[in-house]
C-alpha cells in the first residue's frame, strides 16, 4: 500500500495526458490555473506511443520496401530486397521516444504546471490519490478534474482464441519478424493499419471494416483455418 505524503491544492486536474489532455494542460496553465496532470505510463497518449506515431513509422519502411522492390519497373536496378524487421522497430521506437520525450519537455517547461507519474483513483468528488512509482501517494484536491484516460486493446470472448498465438494492435508493433499470414478479427479503424507487414491477410468473412460492433465469431472461423496454417498464423485482436 502507498504511503501518503500529503495533500496538494489544484485549479484544474487532468487524467491523462493524450491528444486532448496535454494540450489542454497547457492552456489552462497559460490562463492562470495551477494544474495538475496525472500520468500513469509515458506522455502522449495513444497517438504518440501505440498508434499514429508508430503505426506510420513502420508503414514508412513498409513503403521503401516496396518501391525498392519496383526498382527495375523505373529504371533503377536494386537487387534482392530483404527487410530487417528489428532495424524497423528499432527506428519505430527511436522516433517514438523522440516524439515522447519533446512532449514531456515541453509540459515539464510549462510554469504552473505539474507532471505527475503514477496511477490516479478518486477518493471523494473533488480528491484524487496518485499512487507514485516509488511507493509513496500523494492527494490532490480540485474542484475541475478532467478525465483523459484513454483506451487500450482488450481480449474479445471469442470460443477459441485461448488456442491460437493471439496479438493486439500494440503488441504486433513489438514483432522481430515478419509473420507468414495474418488473420484480422475486427474491421476497426486499426485493423487495416496492420496488414501492411504481411503479403497474406484474411478478415474472417462476416466481418465488415469500420463497423461500430462486430458480431460474434465462432471456433470454426477462428481457429480451424488458423490450425491448418500452424506455425505460420499470428491473430491480431
Amino acid at each position: 500500500m502507498s504511503e501518503a505524503v500529503g495533500e496538494e491544492r489544484y485549479g484544474v486536474i487532468i487524467i491523462g495526458s493524450g491528444q486532448a489532455g496535454t494540450p489542454l494542460a497547457r492552456a489552462l496553465a497559460g490562463a492562470g490555473r495551477r494544474t495538475a496532470l496525472i500520468e500513469r505510463e509515458h506522455v502522449g497518449g495513444t497517438c504518440i506511443n501505440e498508434g499514429c506515431t508508430p503505426t506510420k513509422t513502420m508503414v514508412a519502411s513498409a513503403r521503401v520496401a516496396y518501391l525498392a522492390q519496383r526498382g527495375a519497373q523505373y529504371g533503377v536496378q536494386t537487387g534482392a530486397v530483404t527487410v530487417d524487421m528489428p532495424a524497423v522497430r528499432e527506428r519505430k521506437r527511436r522516433i517514438v521516444g523522440a516524439f515522447r520525450g519533446r512532449s514531456q519537455q515541453s509540459l515539464e517547461e510549462t510554469g504552473g504546471l505539474d507532471l505527475i507519474f503514477g496511477r490516479a483513483r478518486f477518493i471523494g468528488p473533488t480528491r484524487v490519490e496518485v499512487a507514485r512509482p516509488d511507493g509513496t501517494a500523494t492527494v490532490l484536491t480540485a474542484d475541475t478534474i478532467v478525465l483523459n484516460t484513454g483506451a487500450r486493446p482488450s481480449r474479445p470472448a471469442v470460443a477459441g482464441l485461448e488456442a491460437v498465438p493471439a496479438l493486439d494492435s500494440t503488441s504486433i508493433m513489438e514483432l522481430d519478424e515478419v509473420p507468414d499470414h495474418l488473420l484480422v478479427l475486427g474491421g476497426g479503424y486499426s485493423a487495416p493499419g496492420q496488414t501492411w507487414r504481411v503479403q497474406r491477410v484474411r478478415f474472417p468473412p462476416r466481418q465488415g471494416l469500420a463497423t461500430h460492433r462486430e458480431p460474434s465469431l465462432g471456433l470454426m472461423e477462428v481457429t480451424t483455418w488458423a490450425k491448418r496454417r500452424q506455425g505460420d498464423v499470428r491473430a491480431v485482436l
